[in-house]
Formats: C-alpha cells, structure tokens, sequence
C-alpha cells in the first residue's frame, strides 16, 4: 500500500523532531512511504523529498496541491505538522476501521504530551469550563460499531484514503492557498466538519469505544511544550488543571 506522507516545518529551532518523525515514517514495514518536507529550512538528508519555502505563513498549505495533483498515485495521504509522531499501529487502526465507515467519515487521533512524572495530558482536550464538555457524543453507532467524537476536532495531522481525499476535494474548498488570517490549525483540521474556523470541512471524525484500538489513536506532541515548564498559552501548572488526561478520557468513557 502506498502512503504519502507530506510535513510542514518552519526555520530550525526544532528539526530534532522533525528528524525523528522522518525516521519514524521510514522504519514503517506495511506501507510503501514517500516522504515530502514542506519547509523554510533545508535537512542534510537525501532520503525525502525537500521543498524549501520562503513564506512561512502558508507552508502548512502547500501540500495540498501536491495531494490533488497526486490524488489517483498513492492509497493513502498523511499530512501532519513537524513534531507529531505517528507510529505504524495508528495506521493499522485507521485502516481497519475505515473499512466499517462511510465516505463521510474517518477514524482520528488524539494528540498527547508527557510529563516528567510519567502522566499523559491530552492537550486539546479540556476541563472546568462552564457548560462545556469535550466529548461532542458519548456514543455513536455506525454498523453495529460503537464510537465517540469530540468537541474540539484539532489533531495537527490527518489521513485520508484515496476515495475520502477525492471526496473531500470534489465536495470542499480543498485547495486553499492562504489562511484568511486564520491559524495554521487550519491546515490539518480544516478537513473536518466541527472544525468552526475558515472553509467548511466534511469529513466526521469519530474515535472507538475500544480501549485498545483507542490507544492506538493517540499521538504524541514531542516537543511536550504546553503541560512542561513554561507552559505555552498559559503557564504549565494551569495547563495541567485544566487538561484531560489519558486516565480520565478511559474512566469519563468507562473504559
């Protein structure tokens, strides 16, 4: 099965990660991989294929014609940001369950960092705000399989099929080429249909009531930079009050 795998990466202060995800990519044994680096810095490997960008701002968007215009040679399209790590079994998983699914909709993943202390926080998902809950329904089925999606969609990468892409690009303003001011969550998340900012998506994201298939679609933030010291948008220790852990997800589910 050929895969696609097209990243976004700006300047060089973190191209530790970015090596790392390449070589992740590479090391998968199911999947036939061609790797593209949409990037303002360049990387002294010959492996990938590198295309260096001088606007910033809208390298998170160029792969997007590179999948229209690819769109009948590969079987599968990953797009993700710099520092998401996908590990094989996340694809495994999406696999199995695309099968089950309509043409609307398409397994996700939950993105994680970890603290020294070994906890697991999932960073886009969160707590103690009023009249809010993370989980957008506690229980879908579709053919006699169980599922539960989520309020805040973002995941800073998807996949799609051959068949899901070119839905999505026959029935979306797939083909952006700015971001209207928007931030470039816009890129990944833009894909699916509760993701409120810019061109309306279609895709339904959906994860399994199955604690190990769950598993399987958690993927890890490696720069770890919102729930560790300093802290991001708010400083750590607010950050982790106020984030669902892998732990809670599983009881919250009763899994």
């Amino acid at each position: 099965m050929k895969l696609l795998v097209s990243l976004s990466s700006y300047g060089d202060k973190n191209l530790q990660y970015l090596n790392q995800v390449i070589d992740i990519f590479k090391s998968y044994n199911k999947y036939e991989v061609t790797i593209d680096v949409h990037c303002t810095i360049s990387l002294p490997r010959n492996d990938i294929n590198q295309i260096v960008h001088e606007n910033t701002e809208t390298t998170c968007l160029f792969h997007r014609s590179d999948f229209i215009r690819e769109q009948d040679n590969y079987d599968l399209f990953l797009f993700a940001e710099y520092d998401m790590l996908i590990r094989e079994q996340c694809i495994d998983t999406f696999l199995r369950y695309d099968k089950l699914l309509p043409h609307d909709y398409c397994l996700g993943f939950i993105r994680y960092e970890n603290t020294p202390e070994g906890v697991q926080y999932l960073i886009d998902l969160w707590k103690n705000i009023p009249s809010y809950d993370y989980i957008r329904n506690y229980n879908i089925n579709i053919n006699d399989v169980n599922y539960f999606s989520l309020t805040n969609v973002h995941q800073a990468c998807y996949i799609l099929t051959k068949d899901k892409l070119k839905y999505v690009i026959e029935n979306t303003d797939f083909n952006i080429t700015t971001l209207n001011g928007n931030g470039p969550e816009l890129a990944s998340s833009g894909i699916f249909n509760d993701w409120p900012i810019g061109p309306a998506g279609i895709i339904n994201k959906v994860l399994p009531l199955n604690k190990i298939d769950l598993e399987n679609c958690f993927i890890h933030h490696m720069a770890n930079c919102h729930c560790n010291y300093p802290g991001v948008n708010s400083d750590h220790i607010t950050f982790r009050n106020n984030t669902i852990t892998k732990d809670l997800i599983f009881e919250n589910l009763n899994l």
